[in-house]
């Protein structure tokens, strides 16, 4: 892959992805983020390309699984709260966090 176009996905996973590190690492301590995750891998590939400066074709190739993911799930209707006591969010909401997209957040991590 050159170089262009891993920049290109780099730009794109960023404008999706608006949690940084740590409010990631806080959120994926929650009950609602651990009984909502089936596959921590997709939430280990976003913490792992949170940091890296320099991406590999690899690391280009996580990011637009991801990208993917979250915006499919964009396009479903948020659903119905959870039924975890005091939830005020959604079964869609609770997992693309878990992929780092707060949705109650409007800012983009730019690189």
């Amino acid at each position: 892959m050159n170089i262009k176009k891993k920049e290109e996905i780099k730009k794109r996973y960023f404008s999706l992805v608006n949690m940084n590190k740590k409010e990631l690492l806080k959120w994926l301590k929650t009950k609602t983020s651990k009984l909502v995750a089936s596959d921590r891998k997709s939430i280990e590939s976003s913490l792992s390309l949170l940091d890296k400066k320099e991406w590999t074709d690899r690391d280009a190739k996580k990011a637009l699984k991801l990208i993917l993911a979250i915006n499919k799930l964009k396009r479903f209707p948020s659903g119905e709260r959870l039924k975890i006591q005091k939830s005020t969010i959604t079964l869609r909401d609770a997992v693309l966090k878990n992929y780092g997209h707060d949705l109650k957040t409007k800012k983009c991590l730019r690189r």
